[in-house]
C-alpha cells in the first residue's frame, strides 16, 4: 500500500470516528465500519466511495482470524 493510500484511508476513518464523537458513541471497529456505510449513503462522488470501501475493507479485515 503506498503513502497515500494510506493517507487517503487515515482521513475517511478520521472523519468517521468524529461524527462518532460528539454523540458520545462509542468509537470501535464495528462502530466506525457502520458510520463508513452511512457516509457512503449520501450520495458520495465515485472516488469517496471507492475510498469508504477501501477504509470499511481495511477494517473488516482486523476481525479475521491472524489479522493484526
Amino acid at each position: 500500500m503506498s503513502i497515500q493510500q494510506y493517507g487517503k484511508r487515515r482521513v475517511i476513518i478520521d472523519e468517521a470516528a468524529l461524527s462518532l464523537a460528539p454523540g458520545e458513541r462509542e468509537i470501535s471497529v464495528h462502530s466506525l465500519i457502520s458510520e463508513l456505510g452511512r457516509m457512503a449513503e449520501t450520495g458520495s462522488s465515485d472516488k469517496r466511495l471507492t475510498e469508504i470501501s477501501e477504509a470499511r475493507c481495511w477494517l473488516k479485515s482486523l476481525h479475521e482470524p491472524g489479522q493484526a
